[in-house]
């Protein structure tokens, strides 16, 4: 069941309930002044709530995780990745709620997420995929939010697929 506010959805909120929140570790308390993107990043993978990364408690996570799978038709669930960084200096200072990692011919190929319900979001976007949710939330056990719901996920793993694509073909025309 969605978290609202007197307004709809608050942005912690959405992304939590979306995504899951990162467990913060004594170690990396404060994680909320600045580090640098590839040190923000080890830290979200080491403090993920999920100790299996390839299903996330997080339904909306494990919906496109699901998708992304069998979208990719991956052989190995230990290729795809779902990590989330919310709550993380990755999230508060880099603009990435939460990212795939995906192994390809030895090389990992990394998208980034950012969900929202503000569709004028002042600060721009840093993530490689944007995901817009409805202010008052999308509830798939709801009747009135399956069919958005259920879009939402499949308009997510489309965008997500064809980022991973353009990566693999990146890779591919580099190695010729």
């Amino acid at each position: 069941m969605p978290i609202l506010s007197d307004r709809g959805y608050t942005g912690g909120l959405l992304e939590s309930e979306m995504f899951g929140r990162i467990i913060e570790k004594e170690e990396d308390a404060g994680q909320r002044e600045y580090i640098p993107y590839r040190g923000a990043m080890d830290i979200v993978k080491k403090s993920q709530p999920d100790e299996d990364l390839s299903c996330p408690k997080a339904r909306f996570a494990n919906d496109l995780y699901q998708g992304l799978y069998h979208d990719l038709e991956l052989e190995n669930k230990k290729d795809l990745r779902f990590y989330t960084a919310v709550g993380s200096c990755l999230d508060y200072k880099h603009g990435v709620d939460a990212f795939f990692e995906m192994d390809f011919e030895g090389k990992i190929i990394t998208v980034t997420l950012d969900i929202t319900s503000s569709k004028n979001k002042s600060d721009g976007y840093k993530a490689d995929v944007i995901i817009e949710i409805p202010g008052e939330g999308l509830d798939p056990d709801l009747e009135e939010d399956k069919e958005a719901y259920k879009f939402k996920v499949e308009e997510s793993v489309n965008n997500i697929t064809k980022i991973i694509d353009y990566k693999i073909s990146e890779i591919l025309r580099r190695e010729k």
